[in-house]
């Protein structure tokens, strides 16, 4: 999931949900393996669908109603292992304790998909859960995840003021190395500020999340707001169109800006964020006998895969426990858990 391959994703998360005893510990809670399984499923079938409609891009009739099918389908499957978690947190200690990240009560749930429990279970039993986990927990560092997970309650209840207020002080106070779960409170505070009506706060936040993860915008199915300039004649044009009808992205007056120039046999396509950094860039010739639109469609396809590209490879991942940092600095957790005593457990 973290590196976007969600096919393969979908393929293990499968398994881990039907199969969630699998896992060879004598003394788990099987309920709450199932949560974090279902959750993982959950957001994996989302990357999954996000692949989907992205292939089609540029397709004829047939074959993007197919693909829409195909993704509709991921999508319902996600939302039913939504609902798998929500029975399976329904036992109020369990679900209190899945907040507590490090304690044996978290199980192995990631910090940085936590806050998708807030859309799972509704977000006043999440606001209420988190204050109960706040209370028993004394921990010096967890009071920064605390407020990464309710600033996703708070968006989710309406109140983006609020969400955003708790996503900046989470996002300041995490341990750097606690980089997928920054990269996410970044993310929570660029919509909520753009909920707000807060441009400056929003695009800052926009580009935040864009130079830690840029993965976090198809795990949270959140579009980005661009304006699109096109230049070089009707294949430029065709890829702009391609662009903005993309769930990836919401046609703004203000925010990235997605520049198309496709003229003398060449095209380019590239998203620049608010401060004019290039985010990502499809740069391409066409192929021998290809015809206008289905090089613009390739273009296309080619700066959606390239500008929401994780910037993480699993040869840079600790696959035992992924924190969003590699093994040499798991900064953030290890604190917590050195705080709890955890590490010193066998």
């Amino acid at each position: 999931m973290v590196v976007g391959r969600g096919e393969e994703a979908v393929r293990i998360t499968t398994k881990a949900v039907t199969q969630p005893d699998r896992r060879s510990h004598n003394s788990r809670d099987a309920a709450q393996d199932l949560a974090v399984a279902a959750i993982l499923d959950r957001v994996a079938r989302r990357i999954r669908a996000d692949e989907i409609e992205r292939d089609a891009m540029g397709e004829d009739l047939v074959d993007r109603m197919v693909a829409w099918g195909e993704a509709s389908f991921e999508r319902y499957q996600g939302w039913t292992s939504g609902r798998q978690a929500a029975r399976a947190l329904s036992d109020t200690n369990r679900l209190v304790g899945i907040f507590q990240i490090g304690r044996a009560r978290s199980g192995i749930l990631p910090p940085w998909l936590a806050g998708d429990l807030a859309a799972v279970l509704g977000p006043g039993v999440t606001i209420e859960a988190i204050r109960r986990a706040r209370v028993d927990d004394p921990r010096p560092g967890a009071p920064a995840y605390y407020d990464a997970f309710e600033a996703e309650a708070m968006l989710e209840a309406g109140d983006p003021a609020r969400a955003y207020e708790l996503a900046r002080r989470a996002h300041d106070a995490l341990n750097p190395a606690e980089s997928l779960l920054r990269a996410r409170t970044s993310a929570i505070a660029a919509e909520a500020a753009r909920q707000d009506d807060r441009e400056s706060d929003a695009l800052a936040s926009y580009d935040e999340a864009f130079q830690i993860d840029p993965g976090i915008w198809v795990r949270l199915d959140l579009p980005v707001p661009v304006r699109i300039v096109s230049r070089g004649g009707a294949v430029a044009d065709e890829c702009a169109s391609l662009l903005a009808g993309s769930p990836r992205f919401d046609i703004a007056e203000s925010g990235m800006t997605i520049e198309v120039d496709a003229s003398s046999g060449h095209g380019r396509a590239c998203l620049t964020s608010s401060t004019g950094a290039v985010l990502g860039c499809s740069d391409l010739d066409p192929e021998a006998d290809e015809a206008s639109d289905e090089f613009a469609a390739r273009l296309a396809r080619g700066l959606v895969e390239t500008a929401f590209a994780p910037r993480i490879d699993m040869s840079q991942t600790d696959a035992a426990g992924l924190d969003g940092s590699n093994v040499t600095a798991q900064g953030g957790l290890r604190t917590l858990l050195d705080d709890d005593g955890m590490l010193d457990e066998p």
